[in-house]
Formats: structure tokens, C-alpha cells, sequence
């Protein structure tokens, strides 16, 4: 609380106190580090791209890649068991995005191990190839890998 001297007639003078900024705000939900792969397409029918997502809450998510999004986009999204989750971009950065679920989500849905789906999707930055290739896991069964 921030307490001030009230210069109005009604309070004659007395210290009042108004609340801070941050003692007004909800409290934020847990967001869990994981290293995810999240596709994000425009609307249902449209191509996906990847996105790294870096972490997730029942409220919303943190993704990199994000060169295509702006803030205000309404996309679908389909991230582990989760297929065609409504969301809205509510800021962007130069490598990064934000991200708020139209509804909660359950975040252990989201990290669900599932088969790949590759038919609808369209990888970002020109890559010509129909599979997610975010991080350096792609490459763990290849024998020629840099180490």
C-alpha cells in the first residue's frame, strides 16, 4: 500500500492509502520449462507451422519461432494430446511470442507423447521437409551428427 496525504475537502487532510499496481493483479498460474513442439495454424483447415514452446501454463504459453505471428492473431493450436486449441497471440518480441488458451487447458494433455502428425504441416523459415525439426532431438538417431 502506498499511504498519502489526501488533499480533498472530504477526507480534511487524514493519510489514506490506495493499493499499488501489483497488489491489484491476479496472481499468475504455475508455467512449467518444458521443451515442446507446438503446431499453430491460422484456422483449422490451414497449414501448421512449428513452434519450440519454451513453457506452458493452463492459461497460456511461451513459443519461439514466431516470425509469422502477430499480436492479436487468433490461431489453433495442437500440442501433444491437445488437436485445434483456440488461442490468441497477446505479445510478440523478435524471437518470441505469447500466447493465451481460449479455455484452461490441463499442461500434462499438452505434454502427452503421441505419434507425429505429419500431413497438414508446412515447417517455418523455407524448410521443404513435412516434420518438426525444433532443437537438436531430431538428429539423435543419426550416425553422422556433429557431436
Amino acid at each position: 500500500m502506498i499511504l498519502t496525504r489526501a488533499s480533498d475537502a472530504s477526507t480534511s487532510g487524514h493519510i489514506v492509502s490506495e493499493p499499488r499496481e501489483f497488489e491489484t493483479m491476479k496472481p499468475r498460474a504455475r508455467r512449467v520449462s518444458v521443451m515442446l513442439t507446438v503446431l499453430i495454424a491460422a484456422n483449422k483447415e490451414a497449414p501448421a507451422t512449428c513452434h519450440r514452446v519454451r513453457n506452458i501454463s493452463e492459461g497460456g504459453m511461451r513459443i519461439d519461432r514466431t516470425s509469422d505471428l502477430q499480436s492479436g492473431n487468433a490461431v489453433f493450436l495442437t500440442i501433444g494430446k491437445l488437436v485445434d486449441v483456440a488461442a490468441t497471440v497477446v505479445w510478440t518480441s523478435e524471437n518470441a511470442a505469447g500466447l493465451v488458451f481460449g479455455t484452461p487447458i490441463n499442461p500434462i494433455h499438452a505434454t502427452a507423447k503421441i505419434a507425429p502428425r505429419t500431413s497438414a504441416i508446412q515447417p517455418g523459415f523455407g524448410d521443404t521437409k513435412t516434420t518438426c525439426k525444433a532443437g537438436w532431438f531430431h538428429s539423435l538417431q543419426n550416425a553422422y551428427r556433429h557431436v
